[in-house]
């Protein structure tokens, strides 16, 4: 905003006449005299000198006329950017698939909320972290391990437990096993370039296990259908628990567990340190923070 002492020297240069001036700004005529003489005084230059009734502009008062008004386009067309910018239809989100399909709509208020407004890519964590290079989406919530780069921020908001599921009807259905014991098992895991698959990968072969050791192994680049597959009950796959609570808890679905395994990843919130971003990963947090025991459904204390 310009301080109104310089809006009343550009209403003295306009009218060219102090009780015009006044009148027009609901001044007294003394008012406007103290403010043209604050400025001069402040400036150390004349301003404005008198010829008679006539006001008139110096050479100092015409290049501060002058500026005032480039200056004053200048605020009105930052404003209307930011007036633009401040009503773009939406920001543009990416998710992980379990993030996408169960955690926001099951665990948060994210969707129900109509003071932020997104379009939503749900893909896997591949192609959303290709998508924030690109900067074709602001910001990231994955579910899996990401690699940080230069200028990149990575925030955890959530921790899931990575289970081991099938048909309740599966002979393995709520027994405890050996992870060798799973080698000969139809096993089904997520497609490459899932956060799930690459946070098993990296557990597996700490432990000195390859993928390669599963001998009936499927890869599915859809949770529903996953789950679909493992409810006709030959087939045992690893999903996050915030995606199959609902069928746990229906009895659609039972756990495995698997010996001295215990398998949580945190989900990311993932965004470029840009001022756009910035804000829309502050204005994020109080919609998709939820209390890891709260969507776990009291495992979180098991850990």
């Amino acid at each position: 905003m310009l301080d109104i002492r310089y809006k009343t020297f550009l209403e003295l240069a306009k009218q060219l006449n102090y009780t015009k001036a006044a009148k027009r700004l609901n001044y007294t005529q003394p008012t406007v005299t103290k403010h043209i003489q604050y400025i001069e005084n402040r400036l150390q230059v004349k301003l404005v000198y008198s010829q008679g009734r006539e006001v008139k502009l110096t050479h100092e008062g015409i290049l501060l006329r002058d500026h005032l008004y480039e200056l004053l386009d200048m605020i009105e067309k930052f404003e209307h950017t930011l007036a633009r910018s401040n009503n773009r239809s939406s920001s543009n989100i990416g998710t992980s698939r379990t993030v996408g399909e169960y955690y926001i709509p099951l665990y948060t208020k994210l969707l129900a909320q109509n003071r932020l407004h997104f379009n939503l890519l749900v893909e896997n964590t591949d192609i959303l972290l290709g998508a924030l290079e690109e900067r074709s989406i602001d910001c990231a919530l994955i579910s899996g391990p990401v690699k940080e780069r230069a200028g990149m921020i990575k925030e955890e908001f959530f921790r899931d437990q990575i289970v081991l599921v099938c048909s309740p009807n599966h002979n393995l259905a709520g027994k405890t096993v050996d992870l060798a014991d799973l080698f000969d098992e139809k096993l089904t895991m997520r497609e490459h370039g899932s956060g799930l698959l690459q946070s098993l990968t990296t557990t597996f072969y700490k432990m000195g296990i390859q993928l390669s050791q599963f001998n009936q192994l499927k890869f599915i680049g859809n949770i529903r259908l996953t789950k679909e597959i493992l409810y006709q009950g030959e087939r045992l796959g690893f999903l996050y628990f915030a995606s199959v609570r609902e069928d746990i808890e229906a009895g659609k679905l039972a756990t495995v567990t698997i010996r001295g395994l215990n398998l949580w990843q945190p989900y990311y919130m993932v965004y470029y340190d840009t001022c756009q971003a910035c804000n829309l990963a502050q204005k994020l947090r109080q919609y998709i923070v939820v209390p890891t025991a709260e969507a776990s459904g009291g495992r979180a204390d098991k850990k």
